[in-house]
């Protein structure tokens, strides 16, 4: 399957092989591919995909890992803080785990800080329990996100044994839109 680009510029370094590669930014390509092909956008690990229009901020989806460290209900399982500066409506959350070693009931709220013992829970993802290849995720509509706010998953019990990414596999995916004008 081959991608046709039309009105190509590069903005950086173009390598041009078995592959395509941009270092940099491609500026005003039109993508099209085959009809029944897929369209994929790749990011490195603890990247954000971006969409912009017109050098501006639509849209945004930003993974994190879920670490292992803190205690009891200050524990900050997975902690992400706005990826705006200006007020953005949260369009999904999801949190997914791979291996987990001991079953954990948890909350996703809104904090000010990290380590906070209180904020305001998300309903949806309130009284969830992580576990080996849990998957707990909602559309919101329209959730508005004020960057000073987190998003914290937080354990109601202390994980046991090694706190590792290994003991503890999980991500926390957030798609979230720059809100025009805020």
């Amino acid at each position: 399957m081959a991608t046709t680009f039309t009105s190509l510029k590069t903005v950086g370094a173009l390598t041009v092989g078995s592959v395509l590669t941009v270092v940099g930014a491609l500026v005003g390509a039109s993508f099209s591919g085959p009809a029944g092909s897929d369209t994929v956008i790749t990011s490195p690990s603890g990247q954000d995909i971006v969409y912009q229009l017109a050098g501006t901020e639509v849209s945004r989806l930003t993974t994190i890992a879920c670490t292992a460290t803190g205690g009891l209900a200050a524990y900050d399982v997975c902690y992400m803080p706005s990826p705006l500066t200006t007020t953005g409506s949260i369009h999904s959350i999801s949190v997914q785990c791979g291996s987990v070693a001991l079953a954990l009931p948890s909350d996703v709220s809104f904090v000010k800080a990290a380590h906070a013992g209180t904020g305001t829970s998300l309903r949806q993802l309130d009284n969830i329990t992580l576990g080996t290849g849990a998957y707990f995720g909602f559309g919101t509509g329209n959730i508005l996100w004020n960057p000073a706010d987190k998003i914290k998953l937080a354990t109601a019990t202390t994980p046991t044994g090694t706190l590792s990414t290994a003991r503890y596999d999980c991500v926390m995916r957030v798609t979230v839109e720059d809100i025009y004008g805020r």
